[in-house]
């Protein structure tokens, strides 16, 4: 099960399947006392790292052990306090549910909880705690696209017009176009004046996506032949500072005179098919994101104290808006 500090980091089929709050039998437990003995120990850090292998486990295990038996003395002092605050909350709890649930159709509310009886005997059952979703994701669509090409061709006996197939390369494109939003992100957090380790990374990341473009147009001609006129244009023009807005003369992105040709129609419709998968995924990773950086937020204001932890508590933030920018983007793009 997860610890509920750890759930909200999960993806939501994960952390509903594995939450304490729907296991029966654990009460309002939330399954982090593991770690608060190491937050409390981490402060010797400093010494047990100079120490010998030996040395270093003897004194983990007097630390832990304290720490141990602390808690067991205090387990009377721990339970009590926390019978009493269950007593007031069940309370609360107990007359919030009656006013919800009043408000429902009955027999509704028994299809539910036969619906929560089912799925706690056996987990296999539809659970009645995840959203339903009719949408397909983005990996659906591709798996779909590729079954059904080579349904084809092994109805026509016809083989693939290069290596790669049609979806890969479709999907191998939308990738790329996701390496240049990383790319760009990552130079704008350089700023005016990076350090030496920070250009070269981008420096770095750059020549592997310039060598992923290159290959990418090698194949795009073959699929979509229409547009070699438009990649030698653009070599000619493009420098290697513009690669992470270098346009990828996608199906979707090409004027209609230029998809005449069945098979651009066809990657044409396949591509929308994907990229509409591809901005329901996108749009589940922002709501998913915005859930870690609320509860990130909301931990930061109630527990985190003093330079070093706020520094660090500010660094996974950053992380997390960073990742629903992306993402927002990345919608955006679709």
């Amino acid at each position: 099960f997860l610890p509920k500090l750890h759930a909200l980091a999960h993806k939501s089929k994960c952390s509903i399947l594995y939450s304490l709050n729907f296991t029966p039998g654990v009460s309002r437990m939330n399954g982090e006392g593991i770690e608060w003995e190491w937050a409390e120990i981490n402060i010797t850090a400093n010494s047990t790292e100079e120490m010998s292998e030996g040395s270093c486990h003897d004194t983990l295990d007097n630390l832990l052990g304290d720490k141990n038996f602390q808690k067991e003395i205090g387990l009377g002092k721990s339970l009590l306090t926390k019978l009493k605050t269950a007593q007031v909350e069940s309370v609360k709890h107990v007359e919030q549910f009656k006013s919800f649930t009043g408000g429902l159709d009955p027999a509704t509310v028994r299809e539910y909880e036969n619906m929560i009886l089912a799925w706690e005997a056996d987990h296999s059952k539809l659970n009645p705690y995840s959203v339903m979703s009719s949408s397909k994701t983005q990996v659906d669509v591709r798996l779909e696209l590729l079954e059904s090409k080579q349904a084809h061709l092994s109805l026509t006996g016809g083989h693939a017009m290069y290596d790669m197939s049609a979806t890969s390369f479709l999907c191998v494109g939308l990738e790329i176009e996701e390496a240049q939003q990383w790319l760009a992100r990552d130079i704008a957090a350089v700023g005016l004046l990076p350090m030496s380790t920070q250009s070269a990374n981008v420096q770095s990341h750059r020549l592997a996506l310039s060598n992923c473009i290159a290959a990418f147009h090698s194949i795009q001609q073959v699929y979509m032949p229409e547009t070699a006129s438009l990649i030698t244009v653009n070599i000619i023009m493009d420098t290697p500072l513009s690669l992470e807005s270098s346009p990828l003369f996608l199906p979707h992105t090409l004027k209609p005179k230029l998809q005449i040709s069945p098979l651009a129609k066809s990657l044409t419709e396949m591509s929308a098919k994907l990229r509409f998968a591809q901005a329901l995924d996108s749009l589940a990773e922002v709501q998913h994101s915005l859930c870690v950086f609320s509860h990130l937020l909301s931990y930061k204001h109630q527990e985190v104290q003093g330079q070093h932890l706020n520094t660090q508590a500010c660094t996974l933030l950053d992380k997390a808006d960073g990742k629903t920018k992306l993402a927002a983007q990345r919608y955006h793009c679709a």
